[in-house]
């Protein structure tokens, strides 16, 4: 039986908590302005949207349940975060620097994606949560991943704007460093984090 209502509050205080791709986003909003988020939005929302199918269609089960690749891919998920940690510290140094090039060294719809696709904790948030909530049928699945798609996008857009205003009262350099180079040390905290939690 399908139940919105405690999905809604579930899902929340899960997608209001910076993540990989909130750092995605408020870095990319730093660099070029707002209409530079709505590829994150929609490569980590498509994202969602195929955890919420396979789960509904039972093949996220069978990867979970093989432990080859499910390590396979927490390895991959964990490179792909290291890699864009590497990527936000080095942009966020380069700004402090003056060299970035600030019009062209954002994230996109590919790595939003693929950040989405490859994070475990996603893989098991829908593979234990939104079964709950969702129950057998598959439209539930796609119903309750698109609230979730809805609930983040307005969460992003809405820090988006926030980070506009901060933006017009500080130097951009200055902005851009500070955020992508604390975005970058979070996404380095979660990787070795995550990379830690593989091993133990």
């Amino acid at each position: 039986m399908l139940d919105t209502m405690g999905f809604l509050l579930a899902i929340i205080p899960i997608a209001l908590s910076p993540g990989a791709s909130f750092t995605l986003a408020v870095s990319n909003i730093s660099i070029s302005g707002l209409r530079s988020v709505f590829s994150i939005i929609l490569g980590t929302g498509v994202g969602i949207l195929i955890h919420g199918f396979l789960v509904g269609i039972g093949v996220s089960n069978f990867i979970a349940d093989s432990p080859i690749a499910m390590i396979a891919l927490q390895i991959t998920g964990v490179l792909f975060l290291g890699y864009l940690a590497i990527r936000l510290l080095l942009n966020g140094v380069l700004s402090f620097k003056n060299k970035a090039k600030l019009n062209s060294n954002f994230a996109g719809f590919k790595e939003a994606l693929l950040l989405n696709l490859f994070n475990a904790k996603a893989i098991i948030l829908y593979l234990t949560v939104v079964p709950i909530f969702a129950g057998k049928e598959l439209v539930n699945y796609f119903f309750l991943s698109s609230l979730h798609v809805a609930v983040m996008s307005v969460w992003i857009l809405f820090t988006g704007i926030l980070v506009l205003v901060a933006r017009s009262k500080l130097r951009l350099n200055i902005l851009n460093g500070i955020i992508n180079t604390v975005g970058g040390a979070f996404l380095a905290v979660v990787t070795i984090s995550t990379a830690g939690n593989l091993f133990n």
